[in-house]
């Protein structure tokens, strides 16, 4: 009877692991993989940090993906602070991929424009980058591209200072950790002094002063 009970548990939980599909999302996949992250020296398993990036309706939701990882395999985040830094840099550096796509579709729907104003067929000619450079130098064109130009040095901006930021947080951890043996060797070394000797005037001998101390206390007090 035993035996039978313990098949038809063992089909349960079968059929429940094939209907389990794991994280659908983004977020959830990246902590998931995360999840045998620990650190280096007190093997503690580290909470990944939300992620920033949030996708444009015609963006992919895994756009990010890649340059996380790229991020996590270079700089090996060992906490939770660092892992915040990366999700930072991460933001920043699809910011810097959305300014160039940004601007590829400006100059392809000035042309595109052009063209249509012409009355020639809208696709590649060889004068696209006549085009291009028509395009820059329009006035009407002006604050289009002030714009994208802003919206790029930022992110350009903001990546380098978390990379930075990134860089000062790795190296103050790997100057506390290299002190946590140092002083930890010194207290395991440590030795109390010995206590302080006086020589007799009598003998003119060495004797621990608590040796001395307690015959004077051992000594009868004189009448008054």
């Amino acid at each position: 009877m035993q035996s039978t009970t313990s098949e038809r548990k063992a089909e349960a939980n079968r059929r429940n692991a094939a209907k389990s599909t794991g994280p659908r999302t983004p977020e959830g996949k990246f902590r998931s993989s995360q999840n045998a992250t620990t650190h280096g020296c007190t093997a503690t398993i580290i909470t990944p940090a939300p992620a920033i990036f949030k996708p444009i309706r015609h963006e992919a939701p895994t756009l990010a993906d890649q340059v996380r990882k790229g991020l996590l395999e270079a700089w090996k985040p060992a906490n939770g602070q660092e892992l915040q830094v990366i999700e930072i840099a991460t933001a920043a550096y699809i910011r810097l991929q959305r300014a160039e796509a940004f601007e590829a579709s400006l100059f392809s729907g000035v042309m595109d424009a052009i063209q249509q104003k012409h009355g020639r067929p809208v696709q590649v000619s060889e004068n696209d980058d006549l085009g291009c450079g028509v395009a820059a130098g329009s006035a009407q064109n002006q604050d289009a591209f002030r714009n994208l130009d802003r919206y790029r040095r930022h992110a350009h901006l903001d990546y380098h200072r978390a990379v930075e930021l990134l860089r000062r947080l790795q190296q103050d951890r790997r100057k506390t950790e290299a002190r946590i043996p140092q002083t930890a060797a010194s207290v395991a070394s440590f030795r109390p002094p010995s206590p302080p000797l006086v020589r007799t005037m009598a003998a003119g001998s060495i004797i621990p002063f608590e040796n001395l101390r307690r015959r004077l206390e051992s000594r009868p007090q004189p009448r008054l």
